[in-house]
C-alpha cells in the first residue's frame, strides 16, 4: 500500500495520476487542518508532516510520498536520515524535490534561458531549491506566493471554475516580476490547477508542472523496490 500526504488537493492530483498508470493500491491523506502549510514555522511543519506520515503507516502503507513541496523541503532530509531509522526502519518516505529536478533535465534548453520558480513562502524561506538547483547551473529567480495554495484549495472546493481569488493573487504576484521569464517552474503541487492562468498572467511561453513526471518516477521506483508495495 502506498500513501500520499498533502494538506489538500495538490497531492491528490499526483495520487490520481499514479492511479492511472499503476494498479498498486494507494490512499491519499489530505491533512486539510494543516492548510496552509506554507505560513508555518519549520518546526511546526516537521511535527505536522511526521504526524501525517505516521497515520498513513498505521493504515498499512509501506511507503509514503510527501506530495507537497513545502513538506518535502522542510522535512525529507530529517525523516530519511533520522526519523525513519529510529522509528520505521522497514518503511520509506519520498519527497517531490528530486523528481522536480529530474524533470527539468527533460528540457535541454533551460540552462540557457531565464526561469522563475513559484513556491510557497515556507518553501522559498528554507533556501532548499536555491541551493539544490543552483548546483545544476539553472538561471532562476524565486518568487514566494503567499496564500496562493490556500486560495486554490478554496476555489476548487467552491467549484469556482474561474479560480477568481487565485487569479487576483496571481495578478498581484506578476507585478513583482520586472523581466518576463522564459519559463516557470511550479514548485507547489497545488499550482498545477491554475497552470494555464499562470502562463497567461505571467506571459511566459512555458510552464513546467512536474506532477505527471513525479507519478511516473514513483511507478519506476516501485518496480525496483517491490518491498514497499
Amino acid at each position: 500500500m502506498i500513501g500520499f500526504y498533502d494538506t489538500g488537493l495538490g497531492g491528490q492530483r499526483i495520487a490520481d495520476m499514479f492511479g492511472q498508470i499503476s494498479d498498486i493500491p494507494y490512499i491519499c491523506y489530505q491533512d486539510r487542518e494543516a492548510l496552509p502549510l506554507g505560513d508555518k514555522t519549520q518546526e511546526q511543519i516537521r511535527n505536522i508532516v511526521i504526524a501525517g506520515v505516521e497515520k498513513l503507516f498505521q493504515q498499512s502503507c509501506n511507503l509514503v510520498v510527501l506530495a507537497c513541496n513545502t513538506a518535502s523541503v522542510s522535512t525529507i532530509r530529517y525523516i530519511q536520515s533520522n526519523w525513519l531509522t529510529q522509528n520505521y526502519p522497514t518503511k520509506q518516505v519520498l519527497g517531490v524535490t528530486v523528481p522536480l529536478r529530474e524533470y527539468l533535465d527533460e528540457f535541454s534548453q533551460l540552462k540557457s534561458q531565464k526561469g522563475l520558480l513559484l513556491a510557497t513562502q515556507a518553501t522559498i524561506q528554507t533556501g532548499f531549491y536555491q541551493e539544490y538547483l543552483d548546483q545544476f547551473n539553472y538561471n532562476l529567480d524565486y518568487l514566494a506566493c503567499p496564500n496562493l495554495a490556500d486560495s486554490i484549495e478554496k476555489d476548487v472546493y467552491n467549484q469556482d471554475i474561474e479560480y477568481t481569488q487565485s487569479i487576483k493573487i496571481l495578478q498581484n504576484l506578476s507585478q513583482q516580476i520586472k523581466t518576463k521569464p522564459d519559463y516557470i517552474i511550479l514548485a507547489c503541487t497545488h499550482y498545477g490547477y491554475v497552470s494555464r492562468h499562470i502562463q497567461y498572467i505571467f506571459q511566459t511561453p512555458q510552464v513546467l508542472d512536474p506532477s505527471q513526471y513525479t507519478a511516473k518516477r514513483l511507478v519506476e521506483y516501485l518496480e525496483r523496490h517491490k518491498e514497499y508495495r
